[in-house]
């Protein structure tokens, strides 16, 4: 008779996550994820496969779950200045947690395996493309609602906010300072 799984996957997902996010996929040994995901070599293998399969499988949990949640709240907001402000605090403050300067999952992804591994580079291609699209929305939105000025192309303000935000994730990763942080977001609203 087959034993029953003791853990929730979602959970040993979110460990996954902080892991691969401080050490890399190259980084992280299959012993790292048994001590870390806190589940034996046997269940790590029979449920989520072999190290690249986890990866595949943490990499579409984070899009769904954590740039899904951003996806939400800026699909539902009503002032995009106020979001967006709760975004970059989200950005600023995540620097300072029990693992600072570990940087943004899909932005390490990218760099460490987006050129070698095609089905890693299509997976954080998914995660700009959905979160690009929803900030262009909400973009447009706080146009016509006068919350943001019409002097600049939504998609030009776009490109701005999403290279703004994945560049303080890239920073913090290599110990960038709170007030270098804060002055360029306070410029970003000033063109806003």
């Amino acid at each position: 008779m087959a034993r029953s799984k003791e853990f929730i996957e979602s959970e040993v997902l979110e460990k996954a996550i902080h892991l691969f996010t401080i050490k890399g996929y190259h980084g992280t040994s299959a012993q790292d994820l048994v001590e870390k995901l806190g589940i034996s070599r046997s269940s790590l293998y029979d449920t989520f496969g072999d190290k690249h399969s986890l990866y595949i499988r943490v990499l579409n949990h984070y899009l769904h779950v954590n740039t899904g949640h951003v996806i939400q709240l800026l699909e539902k907001s009503e002032n995009i200045r106020i979001t967006l402000e709760a975004i970059f605090h989200y950005v600023i403050e995540e620097r300072h947690g029990d693992s600072p300067n570990i940087g943004c999952l899909m932005v390490n992804a990218g760099t460490e395996m987006g050129h070698e591994d095609a089905e890693v580079a299509d997976i954080v291609a998914l995660n700009k493309s959905a979160l690009e699209e929803a900030l262009f929305r909400a973009i447009q939105k706080g146009q016509r609602s006068n919350q943001i000025s019409c002097r600049h192309d939504p998609q030009a303000l776009t490109h701005f906010i999403f290279t703004l935000i994945m560049g303080l994730r890239v920073v913090a990763k290599s110990g960038g300072c709170e007030t270098q942080f804060r002055n360029s977001i306070q410029l970003m609203f000033s063109v806003l």
